[in-house]
């Protein structure tokens, strides 16, 4: 079977936990991302815009501000 190769990038933790862990675990991730994908495109953008405008009242109804998210932001 020919399997394209792809580069994902990363942060910098995600990637130094990936070439961590062992090679079943790197293929486990393969797999997990390759499902991610393939639902990712069953999605319209406007559903996708949806689900952020969901999280986004549900990050302010529990507090999370501007200023907090920017302030969290910055500490990266």
């Amino acid at each position: 079977m020919n399997v394209p190769t792809i580069n994902i990038l990363l942060e910098g933790q995600a990637a130094e936990i990936y070439r961590h862990v062992s090679v079943e675990q790197q293929e486990s991730l393969r797999r997990l991302i390759n499902l991610v994908v393939q639902e990712f495109v069953k999605y319209s953008p406007q559903s996708l815009l949806a689900v952020m405008d969901t999280m986004s009242r549900e990050a302010q109804a529990k507090g999370l501000t501007p200023e907090i998210l920017a302030s969290l932001l910055a500490d990266e």
